[in-house]
């Protein structure tokens, strides 16, 4: 009947596309290890290739909260056009921290997201994982979370500041280590960190302890822009001399408050009389290749992994239940309840008359 060809082809459509994106899984995670690209991370030799002649503008991409999402990827297609000096990713930037979601932003990373110039990367606390993902092993991948750098005339310093549990000590040890007359000597001085101080009420962060004595820290320093994210959205506040530019939009979820949150990036530009700040907006897009690609990475394989062995028996269970619904479409013998199958039933068997010669009667 043609209900049954109808849900045989579904079952059989269907265990196809099970088995083909299992395959696909498998295959997608038993690659080398995907290696980052020359200019990513915070390594010393990222950040020797910058090429410091001591003279000119300096221009460089601020970027929060990116997610890897298709959002940040319309932000990449702007930045790649864009003649910089570098970038800066300030944290979460990874959905969570396992190796599974490291594992896609690195591919991402190398076939998406890559930069003509060297671009730093901040940790946020979606980033790390004390179990599944601690700062060491962010650190053994992309390099340094707490540093710093000289570039024409100008100091940039990137700190890791994140909320409970995560020890924010060896930030602020770096930042007792610096002495603010020595700082005088640049023309401008940067700060980067992934959670801001609660220096204002027009933007929502996670609560940071000790922000008072960070906020005490930086003044004391004489910094001049502090970069921070966490916050979805947009803030700009001047504090004592230095300005809090809180800008999170770079393709996280947003919560929908009018005016602050919407997705961007933002490119500064440090000239000899001043510092220029350029909002660079852009439209969320949910590509649905990327999306599947991640659920596979870091969802699906993760599963497989855990669960192989049963992952085994079903996958052997359900080739045989649709191997039984083909036979049966096909004409088949059905399968009884138990998976005995039905014997079958022959017709009565037909009487072949024949036409035999007489026997002669033999002459006794």
């Amino acid at each position: 009947m043609r209900w049954k060809t109808v849900a045989t082809a579904w079952v059989v459509s269907t265990t196809l596309i099970l088995l083909a994106f299992e395959f696909y899984v498998v295959v997608r995670n038993i690659w080398p290890e995907p290696k980052l690209p020359r200019l990513f991370g915070n390594s010393n030799a990222v950040r020797s290739t910058l090429r410091d002649d001591g003279l000119g503008e300096i221009r460089f991409a601020v970027v929060g909260d990116t997610k890897s999402t298709g959002t940040f990827s319309s932000l990449v297609a702007k930045l790649q056009t864009m003649p910089l000096d570098f970038a800066v990713l300030l944290g979460d930037c990874a959905h969570l921290g396992t190796e599974a979601d490291h594992r896609f932003l690195r591919n991402q990373v190398r076939t998406r997201y890559a930069l003509p110039y060297p671009t730093f990367f901040v940790a946020g606390n979606h980033d790390l994982d004390p179990q599944t993902f601690p700062v060491e092993r962010f650190e053994e991948i992309y390099g340094p979370t707490v540093f710093s750098f000289e570039y024409k005339r100008s100091l940039f310093v990137f700190l890791r500041v994140l909320p409970a549990p995560d020890s924010n000590q060896e930030s602020f040890e770096f930042l007792r280590s610096l002495d603010a007359r020595e700082l005088k000597k640049y023309h401008r001085r940067f700060v980067f960190m992934h959670v801001p101080p609660d220096v204002s009420e027009s933007f929502s962060a996670r609560k940071l302890e000790r922000g008072e004595e960070l906020v005490t820290l930086v003044r004391g320093l004489g910094i001049d822009y502090v970069f921070a994210g966490d916050y979805h959205g947009y803030a700009r506040v001047d504090l004592d001399g230095t300005t809090y530019v809180v800008t999170g939009g770079g393709g996280g979820a947003l919560d929908g408050r009018p005016g602050t949150e919407f997705h961007h990036g933002m490119i500064i530009s440090v000239g000899e009389h001043g510092v220029t700040e350029k909002i660079l907006p852009t439209n969320k897009s949910g590509r649905t290749g990327e999306q599947f690609e991640r659920f596979a990475v870091s969802k699906a394989f993760p599963f497989l992994s855990r669960n192989r062995t049963a992952m085994i028996v079903l996958n052997a269970l359900l080739v045989l239940l649709t191997l039984a619904r083909v036979w049966t479409s096909w004409g088949g013998p059905p399968i009884r309840k138990g998976w005995i199958p039905r014997m079958p039933v022959l017709p009565p068997q037909e009487v072949i008359q024949r036409n035999v010669p007489a026997r002669k009667a033999s002459n006794a």
